[in-house]
């Protein structure tokens, strides 16, 4: 969603789509980020810089998840 952050855009898609997994990607620690996150069903987190190898394993990762 241009123009918005990921605190913004998370609450109108899960308006959306409430069942869609959602992986965050942040430069900061996980730490830090799931922080902002709380409460907001996240389902994965990958920092960045990541490789491409490294994005598609967590997406399947988050896809297969129970």
């Amino acid at each position: 969603m241009p123009g918005m952050s990921g605190q913004d855009a998370l609450p109108e898609i899960r308006r959306i789509r409430p069942d869609i997994p959602v992986l965050i990607s942040s430069g900061f620690t996980e730490t830090q980020t799931m922080r902002l996150f709380e409460g907001c069903r996240v389902s994965g987190f990958i920092q960045k810089p990541y490789t491409a190898n490294r994005l598609a394993q967590k997406i399947k990762a988050v896809l297969t998840a129970p």
